[in-house]
C-alpha cells in the first residue's frame, strides 16, 4: 500500500509560479522578502533560466561569519576614503 504522499508527483507539491530575484538583486532584498513571506528559499533567474537558488540559511551565516548586518547598506568602493 502507498500513501499519497509517498506517489506523490512533485508538480502536486511545487510552487507555479514563484518569487525569483536576479543576480543583481541586493542581499537585504533577499532576506527581506525571505522574512516578509516566511520563505527559506529564492530562486535566482537570470534571463529566464534558473542560476541558482538562495538560502536563508547561507545568508544568516555568511552574515554571522563576516559579523555583517545584512540591513546596513554598505557604501560604493569610491566614497569609502
Amino acid at each position: 500500500m502507498t500513501s499519497g504522499v509517498t506517489s506523490a508527483r512533485a508538480e502536486s507539491w511545487m510552487t507555479r509560479s514563484p518569487l525569483t530575484l536576479s543576480p543583481a538583486d541586493g542581499i537585504t532584498h533577499a532576506l527581506e522578502e525571505m522574512l516578509n513571506r516566511s520563505f527559506r528559499h529564492i530562486p535566482i533567474v537570470d534571463g529566464g533560466r534558473l542560476v541558482g537558488l538562495v538560502s536563508l540559511r547561507q545568508l544568516v551565516n555568511a552574515a554571522r561569519i563576516r559579523h555583517v548586518d545584512p540591513w546596513h547598506r554598505a557604501r560604493p568602493a569610491a566614497s569609502r576614503t
